[in-house]
């Protein structure tokens, strides 16, 4: 800037001069020409100084630059902003790893078992955010019983949960991936089984001898005991007193480990009566030609039997 006074105590006649260069230009007391031409500096009205020079610093996300517009008398001072999005701040996750680009605004988000909520803590000039877990309705439950050696929890209810005794010795008959291997745990020497089933000798006249496959015994093995036995039940095709009545004799055998196991059974009747040859008599014929065979009995062969019989079975 220029500064103007008046030369030779003359301040009616402004001029250029430099202020001292003789000694009959001197200064001194209250002469006008000691008065200081710096002005004051304030930001957003609040002084800060009166310094010779101003110098503008650059900070986060600004960039300053100056120039003096020669003839114009003045200093051009451009602010440019290198962050971005405004000058935001980047978004970073606690690894420091920039994950978004800068915003002006951040979004807490719930998500699972977690709640969030965001409040104005004023007087901090802070938001606070906070989670919260949020349990279901059978982690509630579960959150009522007290953890112990050797227990179980279990529901009680839609609402509620308790606690049973889960011993050493139980959990190693849990871990058995089968039954053959449960057995085994126990002590236990093949397994068990029982049902009632039918067995078809055919339509009429049908036949001496029928058998019938019983499968899907995973547990038995070679040493399990396979029993069968007529059941004194009615079929579609006889009544519980024919069962009762009949001479069929009913066995099982032909075990497969693991498979299952062959009922077999055998109408008896006149089974051990005598051939007829030459110069014999006293045979008989059969019982009754109601199962479809009216001549002599041969030795070893059943009368034929035809229908289903109801047969009961079972294995250890």
């Amino acid at each position: 800037m220029s500064i103007r006074a008046r030369p030779n105590g003359s301040p009616l006649t402004p001029g250029q001069v430099s202020l001292g260069r003789g000694s009959s230009q001197a200064c001194s007391g209250d002469d006008p020409r000691l008065a200081d031409a710096r002005q004051f500096i304030a930001v957003d009205g609040v002084t800060i100084g009166k310094p010779r020079n101003v110098d503008f610093k650059s900070g986060t996300y600004v960039t300053l630059s100056g120039v003096e517009v020669v003839g114009e008398d003045k200093v051009e001072i451009t602010v440019t902003s290198t962050g971005g999005g405004g000058g935001y701040p980047d978004i970073e996750d606690a690894l420091g790893v920039v994950n978004a680009a800068p915003r002006s605004k951040i979004k807490f988000t719930k998500t699972g078992a977690l709640s969030v909520s965001v409040t104005d803590d004023g007087p901090g000039d802070r938001v606070v955010v906070n989670y919260n877990f949020v349990k279901s309705t059978a982690e509630d439950a579960l959150a009522g019983t007290t953890p112990a050696t050797d227990k179980l929890p279990y529901y009680t209810g839609s609402t509620s949960a308790n606690t049973t005794d889960l011993t050493s010795f139980a959990r190693t008959l849990l871990d058995d991936a089968d039954a053959a291997t449960a057995r085994a745990t126990l002590g236990i020497v093949g397994g068990g089984a029982q049902s009632v089933t039918t067995i078809d000798f055919g339509a009429f006249p049908g036949t001496s001898d029928a058998s019938l496959d019983i499968t899907g015994q995973t547990g038995i093995d070679s040493a399990s005991v396979v029993t069968a036995w007529l059941q004194p039940a009615d079929t579609d095709d006889h009544t519980a007193d024919e069962h009762r009545l009949e001479t069929i004799s009913v066995m099982a055998g032909n075990v497969i480990p693991g498979v299952g196991f062959t009922i077999y059974a055998t109408n008896n009747s006149q089974r051990n009566e005598p051939l007829s040859k030459p110069g014999v008599a006293g045979f008989r014929p059969a019982a009754t030609t109601f199962y479809g065979y009216a001549g002599e009995s041969v030795g070893g062969r059943g009368t034929l039997i035809y229908g289903k019989w109801s047969v009961a079975w079972k294995w250890s």
